[in-house]
């Protein structure tokens, strides 16, 4: 639902709604598509809806033209739902059924993502006696290394797409596929780089295999889907310079368009556009000492907010192992580092507290030994960049607790 600002908004809709909450906020929204589009003008704007799929969030990114990156057949039906006409709907995932992929025509423009699935769209339209534009993801042959501002290595196996080295030998193939014309092209790498250098190297590998397929007969390119990758800071980070990458992008569109005349250009973005636009809202419930360690429980932690609960996991693991990984593994985990709250209510002095939620389960924890102020029961905590993989990666219904609420306050 969708309500308006008001002054001490946390408190009132905690009153309101009840705790926890999703608070998500259209202005930080609005903003960031806005700096998406001003950097990226010759490219269109694709929401990845799996990062936050809330049916008012989806609206006003339709309202604000963005199109819609969707991975199963369940999310392109709620894409159409906003209105979006089926060129503006990607619909790109491995292992799509016949029931989906069927669902999905008209509604979207469908990328397969191996040489069985293109088989088998075929046959679906042969049946039908249709030829469809279609799209391919392809696997690029270079990888990233970890951290969020990873270098570029050769290839690694990769579950989603075909492999770049293979288009050669599949052109005759592919132009015997009657009635499939393949005009769309997606590559996408990974998730939450900070680097302008990494992302922009990143594009300019997706626009040389644009190049390639261009003069590959079983390809009519008309869709160039480059992914994104855009990360937001969760914790000391510098923020990615959007600026410095959209100066690349406009030389290469520029290229593009030269060789490819009317071809459209899609960018991917989720996290970047929601990110920041989200906090979590939990409650004390309890303050308790153990054996010299300060307990705070509060409530839905682990089971609506799952994100930061599997970081200090991961974050314990990473500090056991002299050679542990360093992230980011996403969307399960943005990398070593603590999700830490603002506390609001009653005044009271900062103190090391240990945060935990209220399930049955020792792994109910979100940070260890952390030093906060105003630790008092009663009194909010609100998590930023709660907005992308928040509620929609969590367990809610593990241990039946309370129900988790979504709110987008309307304060532009």
């Amino acid at each position: 639902m969708t309500v308006q600002q008001q002054p001490d908004a946390y408190e009132k809709l905690a009153a309101q709604y009840g705790t926890p909450l999703y608070v998500y906020k259209t202005s930080v929204i609005r903003r960031q598509a806005l700096r998406l589009k001003k950097a990226f003008p010759d490219f269109v704007l694709l929401y990845s809806m799996k990062c936050n799929p809330l049916p008012e969030i989806c609206s006003l990114l339709a309202e604000l033209g963005t199109g819609f990156d969707c991975c199963s057949g369940r999310e392109v039906l709620a894409a159409s739902e906003t209105g979006l006409a089926y060129e503006r709907i990607f619909y790109s995932a491995p292992g799509k059924t016949r029931q989906e992929i069927e669902s999905s025509l008209g509604k979207s423009l469908v990328f397969a993502d191996s040489w069985t699935e293109l088989e088998l769209i075929n046959s679906i339209c042969r049946e039908r006696g249709i030829v469809l534009e279609a799209g391919l993801r392809v696997s690029p042959a270079i990888s990233l290394g970890q951290g969020t501002k990873p270098a570029i290595l050769k290839a690694v196996p990769d579950k989603f797409g075909v492999p770049e080295e293979d288009l050669p030998a599949r052109a005759g193939w592919l132009a015997s596929l009657k009635n499939i014309r393949i005009t769309g092209l997606h590559v996408y790498m990974r998730s939450q780089v900070l680097d302008a250098e990494t992302l922009s190297s990143v594009f300019s590998h997706t626009a040389a295999i644009a190049r390639l397929l261009h003069t590959n007969p079983g390809f009519q390119l008309r869709y160039i889907n480059f992914g994104g990758g855009f990360g937001i800071p969760y914790q000391a980070e510098e923020e990615l310079a959007i600026e410095d990458i959209g100066r690349a992008c406009a030389t290469l569109a520029k290229d593009l368009l030269e060789i490819c005349p009317g071809v459209q250009l899609f960018l991917e973005s989720g996290r970047y556009l929601v990110g920041q636009a989200g906090s979590f809202v939990s409650r004390i419930l309890d303050v308790k000492e153990c054996r010299g360690t300060t307990f705070v429980i509060a409530e839905g932690l682990l089971n609506h907010f799952f994100r930061p609960a599997l970081a200090r996991l991961l974050g314990d693991l990473t500090e056991s192992l002299p050679a542990g990984p360093k992230g980011p593994c996403e969307p399960l985990w943005g990398g070593p580092g603590i999700l830490l709250p603002k506390v609001y209510g009653t005044p009271a002095p900062a103190r090391p507290v240990t945060l935990c939620g209220t399930l049955c389960t020792a792994q109910d924890c979100v940070a260890r030994n952390v030093v906060l102020p105003d630790i008092v029961p009663g009194n909010l905590l609100v998590f930023p960049n709660a907005g992308a993989y928040g509620a929609v990666l969590s367990p809610h219904d593990f241990g039946f607790q309370k129900e988790c609420r979504q709110v987008l306050i309307a304060d532009d």
